[in-house]
């Protein structure tokens, strides 16, 4: 395991954020987020890590909102990993809340359309905004793409959209109004 965790570390850049090759190239906020979960189950600190929080804070634009639903997953779920706050400012809601209005990207005709769907889905229950959507109405969009054989897909159920349907589900059950997560500290602005 050694090597594996040489192999993660020679690959974190100057700002913190992590890049796959170990030549210098841009870091991702994707590659950041599983070197973070990988030295996290080897039991390792994460070297420089006001650096890696600044740089995963940095994924959130100036308005609140972030380039896409996976950036905004890696980068909350990166800060929850390192016990950092993250503050949930009005743009990052409206976004968040109004993707949510259209369904997500299940409209999309993409395969990743229920990967994304679940992405967003675990930003709401992660974020403590599963109260501000319309979860009923997401839960029968959702319903839209099962098969008949009980599995989801797009164009024809797979077990990777089913897997994303299924977590999606689990994320949109209510839950008794307690925030359930455990090391992120949450700032809501309203």
């Amino acid at each position: 395991m050694r090597l594996t965790m040489d192999y993660v570390k020679e690959r974190q850049l100057d700002d913190g954020g992590f890049f796959f090759a170990r030549e210098a190239g841009t870091p991702s906020i994707e590659d950041t987020f599983y070197s973070i979960k990988i030295l996290k189950a080897l039991g390792q600190d994460v070297p420089r890590k006001e650096q890696v929080v600044s740089y995963l804070k940095g994924a959130q634009r100036q308005d609140g909102s972030f380039s896409s639903i996976e950036v905004a997953r890696y980068a909350i779920e990166g800060l929850e990993e390192l016990s950092a706050d993250f503050v949930i400012e009005r743009g990052f809601k409206d976004w968040l809340l109004s993707s949510s209005r259209h369904g997500f990207w299940l409209k999309s005709e993409s395969e990743i359309a229920l990967e994304l769907f679940e992405a967003a889905t675990s930003v709401i229950k992660m974020t403590g905004m599963l109260e501000d959507v319309d979860a009923d109405r997401l839960r029968r969009d959702l319903a839209a793409f099962e098969s008949e054989e009980g599995g989801y897909g797009i164009k024809r159920a797979t077990l990777s959209g089913t897997y994303y349907a299924v977590e999606s589900l689990k994320l949109l059950e209510a839950n008794d109004g307690m925030l359930q997560v455990d090391n992120l500290s949450i700032t809501t602005w309203r």
